[in-house]
């Protein structure tokens, strides 16, 4: 029964991405004052990566003295929350070891989760940067030399934010000092059978944080979402955050402006991700005539696409992995023709996987719509 209700209150909260309908649109002028170099477009419209491409990157690689490399991790360097399978984490490692390794290389990893989640996989790996929470989360060694922006108001309003919560019944969380900078979150565990008293109550909360924010010219900035998580117990989130800063982007301008502050810009710039969030990070390299990879199926309807700064698609995780390899020069016979041969296969099977859910997802919408 809770599953249904998560069902329809995820319908109901549903928005769709601001551009999912659009080809395309202009790129505003960005803080740093770099002028809009490209349009951004929709994820349909963006090809996948030719041989000719791939090997355009690799020269461009090789051919540069300073490189930056951003990468998301869950769906992009391994299965959507899922994990690899050893020879998969064996090759990504391989590859992320080496290309570190390289004095004219910069490789930073950042998740959205906290940058312990990282350090686990690959904190053995020796000048490999990791970042947590969209990049705001660094630890010392990578933060040395970078300048985020101010966080701006965060801690009064979480102080408030706090007695509101706590006048509802709801508990704050101890602060997290490592987040505290862009974003403030609390959770209220699902409890009852179908989550009707707790939505209630989120919703009161939701409409008082978002009232308070709208009462000072200091907020500004500033939003609040409600989202469901599947964990077990299920529970709401409320997040506060200022989304001009607190997103992959930030981190992304910060190591530009840092290399350009000492006359060394980066001369070839690489990011991949999955996913929305990545989009920022995406749209700083390309400002700057660098390469920008989404990681998507051609039929892969488990999420709505939007308008994206990519220059380059490829279609899973394992393609990702690929790309990486070659750049570092790790691939060998054992898992070069016959690895492409088997991933052709594998990704045939999973695209016919894709196509038959989204016939299924059409039929089930269609039902509901003509309820």
């Amino acid at each position: 029964m809770i599953c249904h209700f998560a069902l329809i209150i995820a319908l109901l909260c549903f928005k769709p991405s601001r551009g999912a309908l659009l080809n395309d649109f202009r790129i505003t002028k960005t803080a740093a004052g770099h002028d809009p170099l490209l349009n951004a477009q929709n994820i349909v419209n963006v090809d996948l990566m030719s041989e000719q491409a791939s090997r355009e990157i690799h020269e461009s690689y090789l051919k540069s003295q300073k490189r930056l490399i951003l990468l998301d991790d869950d769906g992009t360097l391994k299965p959507f929350m899922d994990e690899n399978s050893w020879h998969d984490q064996w090759r990504i490692k391989r590859a992320l070891k080496k290309l570190s390794a390289d004095p004219m290389n910069e490789v930073w990893i950042i998740t959205d989760s906290d940058v312990g989640v990282l350090k686990k996989a690959y904190g053995h790996i020796r000048g490999l940067h990791l970042a947590g929470y969209k990049g705001t989360q660094l630890d010392r060694e990578s933060a040395r030399g970078l300048i985020l922006p101010q966080p701006g108001p965060i801690a009064e309003l979480r102080a408030q934010a706090d007695r509101i919560f706590a006048e509802n019944g709801v508990t704050p969380p101890a602060p997290d000092v490592s987040r505290q900078q862009y974003v403030i979150e609390y959770v209220v565990p699902i409890t009852s059978s179908e989550g009707n008293s707790e939505w209630g109550k989120v919703r009161e909360m939701q409409k008082l944080l978002q009232a308070l924010i709208e009462s000072s010219e200091k907020y500004r900035g500033y939003t609040v979402e409600v989202d469901i998580m599947p964990t077990e117990p299920m529970e709401y989130r409320v997040v506060v955050e200022n989304p001009e800063h607190y997103n992959k982007g930030t981190l992304a301008k910060a190591l530009f402006k840092k290399q350009e502050e000492v006359n060394r810009p980066f001369q070839f710039g690489l990011s991949i991700g999955n996913m929305e969030p990545d989009e920022p990070m995406h749209q700083a390299m390309r400002e700057r005539s660098h390469h920008a990879i989404i990681v998507k199926a051609t039929y892969d309807n488990s999420f709505f696409t939007w308008p994206t700064y990519a220059s380059h698609r490829l279609q899973d995780y394992r393609k990702s992995i690929d790309l990486l390899e070659e750049l570092a020069g790790t691939r060998n016979w054992a898992n070069g023709l016959w690895h492409r041969v088997l991933q052709s296969f594998s990704g045939v099977g999973q695209e016919i996987q894709l196509l038959f859910e989204k016939l299924k997802g059409l039929r089930r919408y269609s039902k509901v719509s003509d309820a």
